[in-house]
Order: C-alpha cells, then sequence, then structure tokens
C-alpha cells in the first residue's frame, strides 16, 4: 500500500484477516467436549461406589474408605466443572478487537513475575534474548491465558530443571517456544489435575483471541509453540529477522 493510499472501511484488515483464520482453525481443538468426557469418569468411579457400599452390610471401615474415595472423586469433579465454566465464558465471548502487543516483552514480564515460583522449585529459565522487530496483532487479550500458562508449566516442570523459551521471528509469525521436562509423563498425571486443567483453559483463551497453539509430548519433554500474527504482515522482513537456535517452525 503506497503513502498515499487510504484503507477503506471495506477493506480487509490483512493482519485481521490472518488472526480469523487461525481463530477458525483453532475451531477444531474442542476443550468442552474433552473435559466432559473427563468428567464421565470420575461420575461413574462415584456411582459404583455408591453402589457398593449399598448392596449390603459393610464394616464401618469400609464404610468410611467410601465415603473417602467419593469425597476424592468430588473433588476432582469440582475442578473439572470450574475449568468448564472458565472455558464457557471463554467461547461465549463474543467481544473482538483489534489489539497490538509487544509479545516477547509481554511474556519477559510475566516471567519475571514467575520467578519466584520457579526459585522455590530450583528451576532454572532459559529465556531466549531475541526481540521481535514488530508488534503483533490479537483480538482478545492474552495476557492471563500466557500467565496461565508458565503458572502451569512450572507446576508440571521436574525440580532442578530448566524451562526454555525460545523467541523466533518467522515471516509472517512470531513464534515463541516453550519446552521442559517433566518428572512423570502426562500419560501418568489425570487430565484433573489443576496444572493440566490450567493448560487447557490457557490454550482455550490463546485460541479465542486468534493465536496458534501447537503442542508435541516425547515421554517426559514437553514443548509448545505459541503463534502470533504480526500486526503488518505486509512487511518485507525476509532480511531482518532474528531468529533462534529452534529455527523457522511454522
Amino acid at each position: 500500500m503506497s503513502a498515499g493510499a487510504k484503507m477503506s472501511v471495506s477493506d480487509p484488515d490483512p493482519a485481521m484477516t490472518q488472526v480469523r483464520d487461525s481463530a477458525e482453525a483453532g475451531q477444531e481443538f474442542n476443550p468442552l467436549a474433552h473435559l466432559l468426557h473427563e468428567l464421565n469418569q470420575p461420575l461413574t468411579g462415584l456411582q459404583c461406589s455408591l453402589e457398593l457400599a449399598a448392596v449390603g452390610p459393610r464394616t464401618a471401615e469400609q464404610y468410611l474408605r467410601a465415603i473417602r474415595e467419593g469425597l476424592g472423586l468430588l473433588a476432582r469433579m469440582r475442578m473439572l466443572v470450574a475449568a468448564l465454566r472458565e472455558i464457557a465464558d471463554i467461547e461465549q465471548d463474543g467481544r473482538s478487537r483489534r489489539e497490538e502487543i509487544r509479545f516477547d516483552a509481554l511474556v519477559r514480564g510475566i516471567i519475571d513475575d514467575l520467578r519466584p515460583v520457579a526459585q522455590s522449585r530450583a528451576i532454572r529459565i532459559d529465556l531466549d534474548e531475541n526481540s521481535f522487530p514488530h508488534l503483533c496483532v490479537v483480538c482478545r487479550d492474552v495476557a492471563t491465558a500466557l500467565f496461565r500458562l508458565f503458572e502451569s508449566v512450572l507446576s508440571l516442570a521436574a525440580s532442578q530443571s530448566v524451562l526454555s523459551v525460545r523467541m523466533n521471528a518467522q515471516i509472517r509469525q512470531a513464534a515463541i517456544i516453550v519446552g521442559w521436562t517433566e518428572e512423570n509423563g502426562s500419560a501418568e498425571r489425570p487430565m484433573s489435575s489443576p496444572p493440566e486443567l490450567g493448560l487447557l483453559v490457557a490454550q482455550a483463551a490463546w485460541h479465542g483471541a486468534g493465536g496458534q497453539w501447537n503442542s508435541e509430548i516425547s515421554g517426559t519433554n514437553r514443548t509448545i509453540d505459541l503463534l502470533l500474527p504480526w500486526a503488518d504482515i505486509d512487511t518485507n522482513i525476509d532480511n531482518q529477522l532474528p531468529t533462534s537456535a529452534s529455527g523457522d517452525r511454522s
């Protein structure tokens, strides 16, 4: 677009078009269906526990065990229902407004706020020193989603491990790659655990803001790529972007 050209009201904003496209791509991610499936397990367990307790006379110890098991299942259900409410609120929020943000500065600020948490668990944060050359665009606030993400990751990461945060400036988008190691693989941890639910809620909020979220699990190693489009995606930036060691991953 030339210096004298003006965008009319009906002209599409290319950056917001990419944000909307990203949000549509994220529609395949269905956290509500996932949580409802997870909720069925403790519900079934509670029903079985109560039915067994009602079959016939039991000792006081057996009744007490059934009550304790039921309370544990109820606690899991309460956490799942709370996550369902959060995600339902996110999906029902129809507000959409263009906002340009300094993605790298926002992430650095959140990590600084959470450093005491990392230090309490002897987790070293390896934060990339690269900075993005352009602003990024979102259609909703993402600060809460990012805080929830890093808070959950610090709970999942193994004590005395390293949390890696890499910034990768790509041609049409900014990417922040978060990697960490866990003591046990995610397959051994219930979905209803608070940090796993925190990641799910953060992912829903990220998709709602028009971002892309790619995750990978390999044994005890986990990686999440957070992608946001540049505010001005028409800018020719092929030869001026700093690239992290992670390379150009889309």
